[in-house]
């Protein structure tokens, strides 16, 4: 829409409209809030953050599991045709018999 830049006139008056509406005694108060008000809005971004790498890590380790289940599944089919391959069929040890 329009652009809008904030330099050091507007920060000047913005200060100088803040005193006006709170007035000197209020600004101390009204600066330790927002100060307390940023730090516990940084503590909850790294709180989620830390969750969101946890459930990360979760979902890493269920994915390895289930591999590891797929791969031990596919051994044993490979395991079950080479024994398949290995034996005799019942029709070849008909033959072989005198």
């Amino acid at each position: 829409m329009f652009a809008f830049s904030f330099g050091g006139p507007e920060a000047i008056i913005l200060l100088v409209i803040i005193l006006v509406i709170f007035g000197g005694s209020q600004l101390p108060k009204l600066a330790k809030n927002l100060g307390k008000a940023q730090k516990e809005f940084r503590d909850g971004l790294d709180e989620g953050q830390r969750e969101a790498a946890q459930r990360q890590a979760v979902d890493d380790a269920v994915r390895t599991d289930e591999v590891r289940r797929e791969v031990r599944r596919d051994e044993v089919r490979r395991d079950e045709v080479r024994r398949s391959i290995d034996e005799p069929s019942p029709s070849s040890r008909s033959n072989d018999l005198p």
